[in-house]
């Protein structure tokens, strides 16, 4: 179930239905926090966090790409951690 709302999330955010999308996710982040699936998390954080950066709410979006690449470096998932730095790139750069 998580995964679906995750998808749904996605595709959201791919139309730039940015609230619709964050919804979805934090549905998503819901279930899955409940159930301690960490990487599954990470990429949830990261994509909140995508979301976020679009809608311009730049603190949150930091808060939220920290939060998974933190769950990258414990998981060790090298992929997610190397797509988080990106977008921690991108939202500074943003903010600025």
């Amino acid at each position: 179930m998580a995964r679906a709302l995750e998808n749904m999330g996605a595709m959201y955010h791919q139309k730039g239905e940015h609230d619709k999308a964050l919804d979805y996710f934090h549905r998503s982040l819901k279930i899955l926090e409940s159930s301690s699936i960490e990487g599954m998390i990470g990429v949830i954080k990261y994509n909140i966090g995508a979301g976020l950066l679009m809608k311009k709410q730049f603190d949150e979006a930091l808060k939220s790409s920290l939060e998974s690449l933190s769950i990258s470096k414990m998981t060790g998932d090298k992929l997610l951690e190397c797509a988080v730095y990106l977008q921690i790139g991108k939202i500074h750069q943003k903010s600025a």
